[in-house]
């Protein structure tokens, strides 16, 4: 029930030409569910489907209706936040890995935990287009799962160039 990758990227190109237009702000999320090869291989694959659904159901309990989410990879999701500053999709980010995490995912009769990693990263005026801001929000993916997962990272350059806007004002 979400955006496969070619069509999350187009809907995502949009959002970066509309925030450049208005000069407001975009950020992004990659998701990827921790240790998901386990459950496939532990509950089977009709169980790992379920729990991508569960997954994704929480997700959008979680956005806006303004949020895009997209499924780009197996187990890895990107969604953008239209209109929001880096702070803001730090705390939707951290309240999402929560909302996944506080419950077990029902999968038939088995009852699943599972948990979230999360890169985020911001629009920048270097960013060629979506690759560029995936790309950021996916190497802050990777430190999350590098420090422990079940994690929110935030891209160092988004990081940083936030609070530089913050002193400028």
């Amino acid at each position: 029930g979400i955006s496969n990758r070619r069509h999350f990227q187009n809907l995502a190109e949009q959002e970066v030409r509309r925030a450049r237009r208005f000069s407001r702000h975009l950020t992004v999320m990659m998701i990827d569910i921790d240790f998901f090869k386990p459950i496939n291989d532990t509950f089977g694959h009709a169980a790992g489907d379920l729990v991508i659904q569960g997954i994704v159901k929480r997700a959008l309990e979680s956005l806006r209706q303004s949020d895009s989410i997209g499924r780009i990879g197996g187990e890895e999701f990107a969604v953008v936040l239209p209109e929001t500053p880096l702070s803001a999709a730090t705390d939707v980010a951290e309240r999402l890995r929560a909302h996944i995490q506080e419950k077990p995912i029902i999968a038939g009769h088995i009852a699943i935990s599972c948990t979230v990693s999360i890169g985020v990263a911001q629009l920048l005026q270097e960013d060629s287009g979506i690759e560029d801001l995936l790309h950021r929000a996916d190497t802050a993916l990777y430190a999350a799962k590098k420090g422990g997962r079940n994690r929110v990272e935030i891209s160092p350059s988004s990081n940083e160039t936030e609070v530089n806007e913050i002193k400028e004002k």
